[in-house]
Order: structure tokens, then C-alpha cells, then sequence
């Protein structure tokens, strides 16, 4: 499931980018749906989905300035990058929504909460654990889903 999510960082990027210009409560739906890559069948392996490789690209410390590609620099796992990489996205969708909701919107104190602490997680790299991310995951998917009923 990780190395399925990393290969398709770099294609929901780019689509990302091109569905900016649109308006932002359709932009990541948008985006996902034209990134959703299928892998070949032959390189999903038993081997692949037990020691998944990553990209990441989220510090300084990066291997010759261009990411880690099997193992960080700073001792980070390929699935504990995979689950900061989700995070942010969560983040991004979470802040698209509260932006739109506005003042009025539910739970903006625990909007701004929990970008700011899962972002300083990530970006410091000074939280490695998974159940951390699964749990932060969970509550900022909880919190988007209530701005989207909103």
C-alpha cells in the first residue's frame, strides 16, 4: 500500500498543480481522480509490499539534495515517510476546507491545532512513530469529514 501511495505522489502533484487554477472544493477530488495510477501487475510483489522503497523530500538532510529513496538520512522508515506524506495531504484538504468555511466554520481551533502540530511533526522530523501518524490521520480525516458536511 506504501509503495503504491509513493509512486503516485509524483502524478498527483502534477495534477495538483493544473487543477489550482480551478475552484478549490473540486481541485483535490479533481486531482486524485486523474492521478490515480495502476500499477502493473508485476511490480507489485510480496517483496515491494515488505520492503517498500520511498521518496523523501522533506528536509535538509536529504541524500545529494535529491531524497531519500530507500532509508532517510535521519533514520526514517519508508512507511513512517509514506504516512507523513498522507498527512499532508490531509493537511492540504483540511486547510482548502476551513478556508472556505470561514470564521463560521466547526472546530477551527482544532483546524488550526492539528496543521500546525502534524506539520511540525513532519517537517522537524521529530516524531518517527507510526501510531502517532495513524492517529493524527484519523482525527484530521475526522475533521475533514465534519467541514464537508458543513
Amino acid at each position: 500500500l506504501v509503495a503504491a501511495f509513493a509512486a503516485m505522489l509524483p502524478a498527483l502533484s502534477r495534477a495538483l498543480r493544473r487543477e489550482m487554477r480551478g475552484s478549490l472544493p473540486r481541485c483535490l477530488a479533481a486531482a486524485t481522480a486523474r492521478a490515480a495510477v495502476r500499477l502493473p501487475a508485476a511490480r507489485m510483489t510480496v517483496t515491494t509490499l515488505a520492503e517498500p522503497q520511498m521518496l523523501c523530500y522533506q528536509c535538509e538532510q536529504t541524500s545529494s539534495g535529491k531524497g531519500c529513496m530507500t532509508q532517510g538520512v535521519c533514520s526514517k522508515t519508508p512507511v513512517i515517510a509514506g504516512l507523513q506524506d498522507l498527512q499532508m495531504l490531509f493537511n492540504l484538504r483540511l486547510g482548502q476546507l476551513a478556508h472556505l468555511a470561514g470564521s463560521a466554520g466547526p472546530s477551527q481551533t482544532a483546524v488550526r491545532h492539528t496543521i500546525l502540530t502534524t506539520t511540525f511533526a513532519t517537517l522537524t522530523n521529530v516524531n518517527f512513530d507510526d501510531a502517532y501518524f495513524d492517529r493524527t490521520i484519523r482525527e484530521t480525516a475526522a475533521l475533514v469529514a465534519e467541514l464537508e458536511a458543513f
